[in-house]
């Protein structure tokens, strides 16, 4: 097993939202490519979310530090749980700050 983030979204069904995973996931896999922070490893969804899979490269805080940001200049950082997998299997949610929430991956 790998550290992972998880960045996941709320499905509603519709394929506008199915087609904004994908632009995402491509900005994602695009900012990465220009640095060594993490690699972006592809996406699911079911059960009414959507995944979008993140290995990091050393830091965490860098990682999610350039996910937010682009998830907010894309207006999605607000309908986003980024979630923390370490090597252990323990999730963190490490997005919002505060969640009080319970995380399952499904």
């Amino acid at each position: 097993m790998r550290n992972t983030i998880i960045v996941q979204f709320t499905q509603v069904g519709a394929a506008e939202e199915w087609e904004r995973l994908i632009h995402i996931e491509e900005v994602l896999i695009q900012a990465f490519s220009q640095n060594d922070h993490a690699k972006v490893d592809g996406h699911d969804f079911g059960n009414n979310t959507m995944n979008i899979f993140v290995f990091p490269r050393g830091s965490w805080g860098s990682a999610i530090t350039i996910i937010k940001a682009h998830l907010k200049h894309h207006n999605m950082l607000d309908g986003a749980l980024i979630i923390r997998r370490p090597k252990n299997g323990r999730y963190k949610v490490a997005w919002p700050e505060n969640y009080d929430g319970e995380f399952e991956r499904i």
